[in-house]
């Protein structure tokens, strides 16, 4: 079975390969030396270096984010964009204090607390 790129890459391949001209001239100038540091060299980056460690992350009502929590792990699941789109709407709307995370929590404790009994 042929690619209908097949005799583009064909034709790519067997033409001789034209160089600018500025490359010409390039290759007669000197030689352009850049320095790179070493790998074994570990320059700590001051953005990361000062950002606050997650334990020590601290929102303004004085709880911890659900990441620095222990008791919370991060799952991903796939939901149909209208499905997950819909329930925001809804948890805006009825001024639920609940996060889409809570609710999906709620949700599924009330499954497992169903499938035990």
């Amino acid at each position: 079975m042929t690619s209908k790129f097949s005799q583009a890459l064909l034709q790519a391949k067997q033409a001789p390969l034209a160089l600018p001209e500025h490359t010409e001239q390039a290759a007669e100038a000197a030689p352009i030396v850049v320095e790179v540091p070493s790998p074994a060299v570990k320059r700590p980056n001051p953005e990361v270096a000062s950002a606050p460690k997650a334990e020590s992350v601290v929102l303004v009502n004085g709880i911890k984010g659900k990441r620095s929590n222990a008791d919370y792990i991060q799952v991903n699941v796939y939901l149909k964009k209208e499905t997950t789109h819909k329930a925001k709407i809804a948890l805006l709307q009825t001024m639920d204090d609940r996060d889409f995370s809570e609710l999906v929590e709620d949700l599924v404790s009330t499954w497992v607390n169903q499938a035990k009994s």
